[in-house]
Formats: C-alpha cells, structure tokens, sequence
C-alpha cells in the first residue's frame, strides 16, 4: 500500500457508510481512496455500533483479498447490539417533574369606563359644520348688509304731527325699514391667516349672493389688507383698491392680521385705519366678519367699525342690536 493521507480507517467508514460489505464494493472503495491492496492486506468488515453512537473499531480480517471472486469466501454475519436499559437515576438526581397547572376560565374584569361604540365602515364620516348656524345663516346676513331707510309704511303719527302744526307735507313720510337695494361689496381675505376658513368664506359668499343678489353682489379678494390690491378670482394682477357707489355696504371676510404667522408685509393698524378712513370719504359703512372670539378683537377697531362675530352661536337678534 502506498503511503498516503488515506488509511484503513477511512476506507472502514466509506463502507460503513455505504452500508455493503461485499467484496467487490470494499475493492471500489479502496481504489477511489487510492489504497491498493495486495496479499496480506487486511480485509475492511463495517465497524459496529457501540452503545453511545461512535465507531468502535476494525475488525481484524479473517480472509485475505484474492485474484478471483469465486475464491472469496462470505463474511460471517454481523452481530446486533441489544439496547441496553439506562441506569436509574440515584435519589436526589434527575430532572424535577412539574405539576400540570389546571387551566380554568378568568374572571370577567370589572371596568369603571364604559366601553366606546364600535366604528362602523359603512357610516360615512360627518359633515363639516359651517361656522355660521345654517338655520340663521341667511338672516344674519341679512341683518348685517341691510341698510334702515325710509320705505316702509307710511308714518301716520308723523303726518297728522306736520299737519297740525300747519306744516305742508311735500312727500309721505314712511318708517323706516331694511332693505338690500343697495347692494353689497364682498372683500374676501385671502391671506395666510385665513387659510383655515377659505372653504367657509366661499360657502359665505354664496350665500351672500343668494341673499343679497346676483346683480347687487360684488366681490373682490384681496390679501392682508384691500389697500395692497383687490380682484377677482380670475383676474391678476391686482388693482388698487376702488370703493364702490355712496350707500353700498361694504362686507369685509377678514382676520385683520390677527391670525397667522408674523411676515414684513402683513396688515396692522394703520392700513386698516386708512381703508376705514377711505370708506368713511366715500360714504360707504363697513361690516367685518370676524373668525375670532369678541375677547381677542382688537381695541381699536371696535371705535372704528362694526364687527359681528363670525361663529355659530351669533344670532339674529344679536346682530341687529348691535347695528350702526
């Protein structure tokens, strides 16, 4: 047999492995792994078993390899191993058996809170409640852009007054009444702090329009203050502002500057003042519409100018109380 780094051993676990122990196989093998054999080379009979699991030795041969298979004599049979019994375990050694836990039922757990109603997939979420009640809606607006003049009935007392001091009546006089015959001028704040209402300054204006009048309505939008520019929707650039006929009610959708972010050009008072100033020469009364409680108006603008509170629990009666 050459010398090399395959030995009669592992030619014992290829045939071991293989599970055949006839000649012919242990020739292969033995070839493959590059052992010649030769005369008074030992025969390789598979290792047996031991008890725990491991090659326990070659056996010697009885028989020597030959030149011819006939010759060959078979092996004699390979005892089995009988399973040996394990040892008891001494007292106070081996594994420590459990108690089965008996699995009952929990008690129900008392909640002091009540439990929340489940969600269901079909019901459509709820609808976004306008700022102004949609019941009074219409009323209020009324209230605001009206204007108190003399057509209503006719002032009986008034008449027989003029009358009985000899005074001559040249036209009936009438009480007064509101009307919308005026008209009204929408300025619509589009500034950064009146992102949060657009959507109730349009459903504002529509209202508005249905109100007042197509044809008396006029709108215009603007940002921070009407003096920067004022325009339609579809119009840009802007203008300079330009108030409307002497009467008309000038109805202004604005924060004016309470709300957003501080920027260089955002309102303060003096525009304000000199929009109020500029209505004032031209005759025309503005109303302001206010997204913001009474207690954060500013001080100044409550002299200057009619304000109503932009929030559902203004009313009618409300309104007209507080009328300029």
């Amino acid at each position: 047999m050459k010398s090399s780094g395959v030995w009669l051993g592992d030619v014992a676990r290829a045939v071991a492995a293989l599970g055949r122990s006839d000649p012919e196989t242990v020739r292969t093998v033995m070839e493959l792994l590059g052992v010649e054999s030769s005369a008074g080379t030992a025969a390789v009979r598979p290792p047996a078993a031991s008890d725990d699991g491991l090659l326990a030795h070659i056996v010697p041969p009885a028989t020597e390899f030959r030149e011819r298979d006939d010759d060959l004599e078979p092996p004699p049979p390979r005892p089995v191993p009988m399973p040996m019994a394990a040892p008891a375990p001494l007292p106070g050694e081996g594994p420590t058996l459990l108690t089965p836990v008996v699995r009952a039922s929990r008690p129900p757990v008392a909640w002091t809170a009540p439990a929340l109603a489940p969600a269901s997939r079909t019901t459509r979420p709820p609808l976004r409640e306008p700022l102004l009640a949609p019941r009074s809606a219409s009323a209020i607006v009324q209230a605001a852009v009206s204007r108190r003049e003399p057509d209503g009935e006719v002032d009986i007392p008034g008449a027989v007054g003029r009358l009985a001091q000899g005074l001559p009546l040249g036209t009936l006089p009438r009480r007064p009444s509101p009307t919308l015959r005026f008209g009204v001028q929408v300025l619509v704040d589009r500034g950064t702090g009146m992102q949060p209402f657009h959507r109730d300054q349009d459903e504002l204006v529509a209202r508005i329009r249905r109100t007042v009048g197509q044809e008396t309505t006029e709108v215009l939008y603007f940002e921070d203050a009407p003096l920067h520019g004022t325009g339609t929707a579809e119009q840009w650039p802007w203008h300079p502002y330009a108030p409307p006929a002497p009467g008309t009610r000038v109805l202004l959708l604005t924060d004016l500057g309470l709300g957003g972010p501080p920027r260089a050009r955002q309102s303060g008072r003096t525009d304000w003042e000199r929009f109020f100033d500029r209505l004032a020469h031209s005759g025309c009364t503005p109303v302001v519409f206010l997204p913001y409680p009474r207690h954060r108006w500013p001080a100044w603008a409550r002299d200057r100018v009619r304000m109503v509170p932009w929030d559902r629990r203004t009313t009618v009666g409300w309104v007209r109380m507080h009328q300029g």
